[in-house]
């Protein structure tokens, strides 16, 4: 009875050695680095519309023209890190030649994604895209930002832009804020193993005439009889800025 005892408890024990030691394996996160790629000739097509406005010089510009970004080569930027060199083009339409317009650059690291537009640093996404997960866009520049943080507000959502589908799509916002003076609204949309697909800016000041011992020229557009404070802000605008960006094609090339 003694050996079978024996002989039970090695077995037991190479049992639990063998099933303790067992290697756990987890499923690998999914980071969401394909929202942001980066992979040299990808590019996208955009159209674009875009108003500015400024009533003290009678001003009210509008534009419509088609954005092409490229993504170029890699190179080192100043901290060691592999940026991606994107070139940016522009046309007044599909029939037009495109024309070099600027040079912007983008990076990624483990748990982020820079972009840097008119040499202005931005915190587009961080890693992995979380519903309702903020983050200091601006904390790599001097924007004046009110405290708002950026937001993913969706994450791997299905959405038709045009003709265009996409399976999984993050929608990003970067600003809404609004008080009587000033309205800020920027909202950008990603899809995974494109990049950007959708951007829309609003940068708004109101007129008013809260100052009745300074003379502005934009306080004669407002509608008489009627209390400024009681005008919504986008239809009384002093200074202000519109973009609105749809992406029409992409590929590499």
């Amino acid at each position: 009875m003694k050996s079978h005892a024996k002989y039970l408890l090695i077995a037991l024990v190479c049992v639990c050695c063998f099933t303790s030691c067992d290697p756990i394996i987890e499923a690998p996160t999914d980071m969401g680095y394909n929202y942001f790629p980066l992979k040299p000739g990808m590019y996208a097509i955009y159209d674009v519309d875009s108003f500015y406005i400024d009533c003290q010089y009678n001003i009210y510009d509008t534009l419509h023209f088609q954005l092409k970004e490229k993504l170029d080569t890699f190179f080192t930027d100043g901290s060691g890190h592999l940026a991606m060199r994107i070139e940016r083009y522009a046309r007044a339409n599909s029939t037009s030649n495109w024309q070099i317009k600027d040079i912007w650059w983008a990076d990624t690291l483990s748990t982020r994604a820079v972009k840097a537009e008119e040499n202005m640093k931005y915190v587009k996404l961080i890693f992995p895209p979380i519903v309702d997960q903020q983050w200091d866009g601006n904390a790599f520049n001097s924007i004046d930002d009110w405290g708002f943080l950026y937001r993913y507000q969706s994450v791997d959502q299905a959405l038709s832009i045009g003709n265009l589908s996409f399976d999984s799509t993050a929608t990003v916002l970067e600003q809404n804020v609004e008080n009587l003076l000033n309205y800020r609204y920027c909202l950008e949309r990603y899809a995974r193993h494109v990049g950007l697909i959708y951007r829309i800016n609003i940068q708004v000041e109101g007129i008013s005439n809260s100052n009745p011992n300074i003379y502005d020229p934009c306080e004669e557009k407002l509608p008489p009889d009627v209390i400024w404070t009681q005008v919504p802000i986008m239809q009384r605008i002093k200074i202000g800025s519109f973009w609105e960006q749809k992406i029409i094609s992409y590929g590499i090339e």
